[in-house]
């Protein structure tokens, strides 16, 4: 059996050193989402932990300062690696992600049970059952995001489809660091392994840099949808269609020669706006440049926002104000004062 051992141990160190150099390689690379790659770096670093705890529980079998050292600091990172990959989700998904106060508070049970164990000396089996319970509970929440992740991945396969892959294989994979808990040495071992292996070669294949470009919320274009949003750009910026105020989505796809549904779906995907928020968009541009200029200071803000297509002066005054956060008579003052200033 001194065989098996052997090969369990080499399992082992070749686990961990894959994973530890993943982890190097993932934080040394150079791009625009610098954040998600840390938080990676140190899902596999915990997960290096985890691997060398398993090892050194059956060699020192759990006895002297280095296990306990060891298992206070494998206990932390058990407790970290979901958190950590809730971070990780938001991070990629979203550019702009910064973990906020109710965030961090998901990291909290692991410090908690930390201090607890550098008190008492030793796990007690309801403490190993409590940290299932937080483990489980954070797996739960990362497993919604990924849901919800799904769905929109349904709506736009083509260009996340290998970072749906990536988040989900992890998913999995912190599935199976859960049931090695509770299971014998070598399965833990060799999932570790075949996780660590498998990650770098996923790695090394150059997903990473897909991986970095975060979920794009934009499907992919064809040729034709290509066309068709050129068409509606010059529509709207050389030929001002805007400022008809009887313009509606039926006489814009008639006009683009292209049916309603399409004009519709292209518009929500491409601007991730309605025909209506789209159109005002480009009414309250024009307005704004109206609003800045002394040409039109002859003109009330009811002249102006009937002269850029708007049919009434309070659905000017409610699309103006959630896209610039002011009304127009604010925005013209501001403007006015900001002009006053630079002139004296």
């Amino acid at each position: 059996m001194e065989w098996k051992a052997n090969l369990m141990y080499f399992l082992t160190a070749t686990g961990i050193l894959n994973t530890l150099f993943l982890a190097v390689f993932v934080f040394t690379q150079k791009s625009r989402n610098r954040f998600s790659n840390k938080i990676l770096s140190a899902i596999l670093v915990l997960f290096a932990i985890k691997i060398g705890y398993a090892s050194l529980e059956q060699q020192l079998w759990s006895s002297g300062f280095i296990y306990f050292f060891y298992t206070n600091l494998a206990v932390t990172a058990y407790l970290c690696i979901v958190p950590l990959f809730i971070f990780y989700i938001g991070s990629i998904t979203d550019k702009d992600y910064k973990p906020g106060i109710r965030a961090y508070l998901f990291l909290l049970p692991a410090f908690i049970f930390a201090i607890s164990l550098s008190v008492t000396g030793f796990l007690s089996i309801q403490a190993f059952y409590l940290m299932q319970v937080f483990f489980i509970s954070f797996s739960l929440v990362s497993g919604y995001k990924l849901v919800k992740l799904r769905r929109q991945f349904r709506k736009n396969p083509s260009p996340n489809r290998k970072l749906m892959n990536w988040l989900l294989m992890i998913q999995f994979g912190i599935m199976v660091v859960w049931a090695t808990a509770f299971g014998p040495f070598v399965y833990e071992l060799t999932a570790f392994y075949s996780l660590a292996v498998y990650l770098l070669i996923k790695t090394i294949l150059g997903d990473l840099k897909t991986i970095n470009l975060g979920w794009q919320s934009k499907p992919a274009v064809s040729e034709a949808k290509i066309d068709l949003i050129i068409r509606l750009k010059a529509v709207m910026e050389t030929e001002k269609i805007y400022m008809d105020s009887g313009l509606t989505l039926p006489r814009l796809a008639q006009k683009l020669s292209v049916s309603l549904h399409s004009l519709s779906r292209e518009i929500n995907n491409y601007y991730n706006q309605n025909f209506t928020e789209y159109i005002n968009s480009f009414r309250i541009e024009e307005a704004c440049k109206m609003l800045s200029s002394d040409i039109y200071d002859n003109l009330t803000i009811e002249g102006i926002a009937y002269d850029c297509g708007f049919n009434s002066l309070s659905s000017f005054n409610s699309a103006f104000k959630k896209q610039m956060n002011l009304t127009p008579s604010q925005f013209r003052i501001t403007k006015k004062n900001s002009l006053s200033i630079s002139y004296n």
